[in-house]
């Protein structure tokens, strides 16, 4: 039975996706605050300091890049840390791994992963409060993580596309910087002529 959008129901929408593409689409929709649920996150709604990135993050999981993290670039409140720009998520061989070429020339830092989880990957501190790492991205997401993040609220093909998909984050190394990684990932995975997908 097809359902309303926004309907009380809206979250196993999750459970009738099969691919790539309808996972972006709803990530997409939770992002816009049109479904409140995303089984890769704990919360109704991103953190407050996503809100002024979901117009370009709702575009990159429309365009094949499915994120399940994304953090901006800032000063945190208390002063005494900082955060890098990154952002993490699924796609296509294709896409994906375009974005290291694309990267040259800037200062970004992009990781890619083929699937199956066999690479430890890389471990890049993103925040840090009182001279401490606090946050850390570059790894990509274990088999086991997609099975337990996704498993129990997306249909199984979803999951097997997850588990089949490049993986890859990309991360500005400047402390509190929030316009660089945006604005190039807009130019190149959300415009036509960027990657093909």
């Amino acid at each position: 039975m097809d359902r309303a959008p926004g309907g009380p129901d809206e979250a196993l929408d999750w459970a009738h996706a099969h691919t790539l593409g309808e996972l972006g689409e709803l990530t997409a929709r939770w992002l816009e605050g049109t479904i409140p649920h995303q089984p890769a996150w704990e919360g109704t709604r991103p953190d407050a300091e996503t809100e002024p990135l979901v117009p370009v993050l709702a575009a990159l999981n429309r365009a094949g890049f499915v994120t399940h993290y994304s953090q901006s670039g800032m000063a945190l409140a208390s002063g005494t840390g900082r955060q890098r720009a990154a952002v993490s998520g699924f796609g296509s061989e294709l896409l994906l791994r375009r974005l290291p070429d694309a990267s040259l020339g800037t200062d970004l830092v992009c990781l890619v992963y083929p699937p199956g989880g066999r690479l430890d990957g890389l471990r890049i501190p993103i925040s840090y409060s009182e001279g401490v790492a606090g946050t850390w991205a570059g790894a990509e997401m274990r088999p086991e993580d997609i099975r337990e993040f996704y498993g129990p609220a997306c249909h199984r093909d979803a999951v097997e596309a997850l588990l089949g998909a490049w993986q890859a984050t990309v991360i500005d190394p400047r402390w509190g910087r929030n316009d660089l990684l945006w604005d190039w990932l807009r130019d190149t995975v959300c415009t036509p002529g960027g990657p093909d997908r």
